[in-house]
């Protein structure tokens, strides 16, 4: 008998504000397995190409 695969899908949210002291914050959901879909955030901040965000443990800064 073949093994069943269960994917246990959670609510996990991404912050994504304006600009870096929180201003239009929003929370987007992302998808089951983890990214976030950049066409999603388009809509509440259109003409978005990318994001910047910091590390878990808050030292750095990173661009996509």
């Amino acid at each position: 008998m073949p093994d069943k695969i269960i994917h246990n899908k959670t609510s996990q949210y991404v912050r994504v504000a304006q600009n870096q002291d929180g201003e239009g914050l929003e929370m987007f959901p992302t998808d089951f397995n983890g990214p976030l879909d950049l066409g999603t955030v388009a809509v509440s901040f259109p003409g978005v190409i990318g994001l910047k965000y910091k590390t878990p443990d808050g030292l750095f800064w990173h661009l996509l």
